[in-house]
């Protein structure tokens, strides 16, 4: 499956162990989760878990995260579907919660 989008000025690509270094700025940055669930990470090794379980989870179905790049190279941003549930016994609901 193709989780991949382009237009004219901006990419929206699933994050990749790859993006270790356009990634690690923003993420090791004390100021950006200031309001959030987590802390900035002190070390690249933190950044490089944090992909691997991105990568998981879009491999198991549980999650996707995207990097959000303008002129398709420089990142500017992050958003996710996480919570995704496919089905529960005999319910289906195919739903996921938008994060950014």
């Amino acid at each position: 499956m193709n989780l991949t989008l382009e237009t004219d000025r901006l990419l929206f690509k699933p994050l990749t162990r790859d993006d270790l270094e356009d990634i690690w700025p923003f993420l090791s940055d004390p100021s950006i989760p200031e309001f959030m669930a987590w802390e900035h990470h002190k070390t690249k090794q933190e950044t490089i878990d944090f992909l691997g379980r991105v990568v998981n989870d879009i491999n198991t179905d549980k999650a996707y995260h995207w990097g959000i790049y303008i002129n398709k190279k420089t990142l500017c941003g992050l958003f996710s579907i996480i919570e995704v549930l496919r089905k529960h016994r005999s319910l289906i609901y195919d739903r996921g919660e938008l994060a950014y």
